[in-house]
C-alpha cells in the first residue's frame, strides 16, 4: 500500500503515530480547515480515517482526554485514543491527539429541540466529572481589552471610544462558575451525522457559567436577519430542549449574550487592528446584540 503524504515535514509522524496508535498503516495525512481556536490534520489508515488536532500544551490534552471519555459514552462526541497509554502525543516539539473521524452530513434547517437537549445533556454530564484540570481563559475580556486600550491609546476612533461602555459592562458581570462550560460552542464546533447531532473540539473547555456556551452557540446559529417570530420559534425550541437536562435564566442568558458578543468584537480589534473590516464587524455585531436581546426579552415576557 503506497503512502502519500502532502507535506514533507509530516512525514517523519509516520512511524511515530504508528508505533503509538493501533490503527494499522497510515496511508496519508492531509490537512483539514481550521476552526476558530483549533488547527487539524485527517490521517487516513488501513484501519479507518482519524483527526489529528494540535494543542495548546499538555493540559488541554489532559482535560479534553478526561471529558471525551466521559462526553462519548452518551454519543456526544468522539471519544480521544490513547497513544500509547497517554492522552496525547509530542510531534516536532507540539502536543497532539486523536480522535476518530466523523463524516458530517448537510442539514438544510436546525433542529433547535435536538440542539438544546444535546447541549443540555452535555452540560448535565460535564458538571458530574470530577478532577478536570482548570485551562485558563485565553479570550478574557478584561485583558484583551486592556491590551487593545495601551495599543490605541493615542488613536481618535470615535467608534473604539463607542465601545468603552458596552465592553465595560460586560466585564462588569460576576457570573458563577456553575460547572464545565465547552466556551467556544459556535456551530463551528457542532456536526451532523446519520446518527445525530454532536459537538466537537473541547480545547478550551474551562469553569464557567453554562449560559455563557448557550449565548455562543444561539448567536452563531439564529439567523438573525430573518423574521422575527421564526427566530422567537427557534430560540424557544432551543431552550425546550436544553430545559429536559437544565434550567436557563433569562437574565443570565442576556448577560452572557452580551459578554460572548463584546470578547468577539474586542478579539478581532486585538487580532486585526483599527480597519474599515473591524469597524463594520463590530457595527455588525452591536447590532445582532440589540436583535438577540429584543428576542430573548419577548420570549420570557410571553412565558
Amino acid at each position: 500500500m503506497q503512502k502519500m503524504i502532502s507535506e514533507p515535514l509530516w512525514s517523519s509522524w509516520i512511524s511515530t503515530l504508528e508505533r503509538a496508535y493501533s490503527i494499522g498503516q497510515i496511508i496519508r495525512i492531509e490537512p483539514l480547515a481550521k476552526g476558530t481556536s483549533s488547527d487539524a490534520k485527517l490521517v487516513v489508515a488501513s484501519d479507518g480515517k482519524y483527526v489529528l488536532r494540535k494543542l495548546k500544551n499538555e493540559l488541554q490534552g489532559e482535560t479534553e482526554y478526561k471529558l471525551a471519555n466521559r462526553l462519548q459514552s452518551y454519543n456526544i462526541t468522539p471519544p480521544i485514543l490513547l497513544a500509547a497509554e497517554d492522552v496525547c502525543i509530542k510531534l516536532d516539539e507540539t502536543y497532539y491527539n486523536l480522535q476518530p473521524y466523523m463524516d458530517s452530513i448537510a442539514r438544510e434547517e436546525i433542529d433547535y429541540f435536538e440542539l438544546g437537549q444535546t447541549v443540555g445533556q452535555m452540560h448535565l454530564v460535564m458538571q458530574h466529572e470530577d478532577n478536570i484540570p482548570e485551562q485558563p481563559d485565553r479570550f478574557d475580556l478584561d485583558l484583551t481589552w486592556n491590551r487593545v486600550q495601551k495599543r490605541y491609546r493615542d488613536e481618535e476612533a470615535e467608534w473604539l471610544c463607542e465601545l468603552q461602555a458596552p465592553v465595560t459592562q460586560a466585564i462588569s458581570y460576576q457570573h458563577e462558575k456553575n460547572g464545565m462550560i465547552h466556551a467556544d460552542l459556535g456551530m463551528w464546533n457542532v456536526i451532523y451525522t446519520h446518527s445525530g447531532c454532536r459537538i466537537i473540539d473541547f480545547g478550551e473547555a474551562r469553569y464557567g457559567n453554562i449560559h455563557f456556551d448557550l449565548a455562543a452557540l444561539l448567536d452563531s446559529s439564529v439567523k438573525w436577519t430573518g423574521e422575527q417570530e421564526d427566530r422567537i420559534r427557534s430560540l424557544h425550541s432551543f431552550i425546550e430542549g436544553y430545559m429536559l437536562y437544565g434550567k436557563v435564566d433569562a437574565d443570565l442568558l442576556l448577560e452572557n449574550i452580551h459578554l460572548w458578543i463584546m470578547r468577539g468584537v474586542v478579539v478581532i480589534i486585538d487580532r486585526y487592528g483599527l480597519e474599515q473590516r473591524t469597524h463594520q464587524y463590530c457595527s455588525r455585531s452591536m447590532q445582532k446584540l440589540t436583535h438577540m436581546k429584543e428576542i430573548v426579552e419577548r420570549l420570557y415576557l410571553s412565558r
